[in-house]
């Protein structure tokens, strides 16, 4: 079994309609976890989400909440990130198709941090989609106030939260899999200790952390962090 995490905006279908393409896979899913903002709509549709999954398939969901509505600013991104790296350790099932290009982008750095695979989903008729969306728009938003709720539209909304496979497309995106070894190196590249000409692989990566103006190199090469290098070691150090 795997635990899964889903990025969430105002499509509840993209993390239910995924679930359930994973189990007709025969993938077993350990634990949901859905990452939203503090948007009360966003909130709304991880109730529907989480009441549908606990109805068709018994999984038990967790929302992982950013705390600000819209992810705006840089800081945002590393919390996002570090977010994710509380729950997700290694080796899980991330799904990027909902929420914010920002909140997404963070989600494929965890993913790749963490060795996880990562899918998006793509529908074949995006505008009919988005149509028959819109129509039980105000359905999911009512059904998101609780579960009675929930089940007394669950004829309305059910074919719009778990469609026919068909409609879509799941497609895996490639993850280069930043292993404890590697971290480890970079990590070791953000010190100020004097390098061996030797350590060539060592020296490529500063050379790329100067590039990116994590680091900025001295006399002696002696190294010092940037404020936005501090950020990235931020996230490091949580491994």
């Amino acid at each position: 079994m795997v635990n899964v995490l889903c990025t969430l905006g105002y499509s509840p279908p993209v993390v239910t309609e995924f679930i359930d393409w994973l189990y007709k896979k025969n993938i077993r899913v350990k634990k949901v976890y859905v990452l939203g903002t503090q948007d009360e709509k966003v909130k709304l549709y991880y109730n529907v989400v989480s009441f549908a999954l606990k109805d068709e398939f018994k999984i038990d969901t967790e929302y992982i909440e950013l705390p600000f509505e819209e992810p705006v600013k840089e800081e945002d991104f590393i919390i996002t990130v570090e977010k994710i790296l509380e729950k997700v350790k290694f080796k899980g099932i991330f799904n990027i198709a909902g929420g914010r290009k920002n909140t997404v982008l963070a989600a494929y750095l965890a993913a790749m941090i963490t060795g996880s695979k990562v899918y998006h989903i793509i529908h074949k008729d995006t505008k009919s989609f988005n149509l028959k969306l819109e129509s039980v728009r105000s359905d999911l938003e009512i059904a998101g106030k609780n579960y009675e709720e929930f089940k007394n539209r669950l004829i309305v909304i059910r074919d719009i939260l778990f469609p026919d496979p068909e409609e879509f497309e799941v497609i895996e995106i490639p993850v280069i899999p930043l292993t404890y070894s590697l971290i480890s190196i970079i990590k070791k590249a953000f010190t100020d200790a004097t390098l061996e000409k030797a350590e060539v692989e060592l020296n490529s990566i500063r050379d790329a952390l100067k590039f990116l103006d994590y680091i900025q190199v001295i006399r002696s090469n002696k190294v010092i962090v940037t404020d936005k290098g501090e950020k990235i070691l931020r996230i490091l150090e949580l491994l």
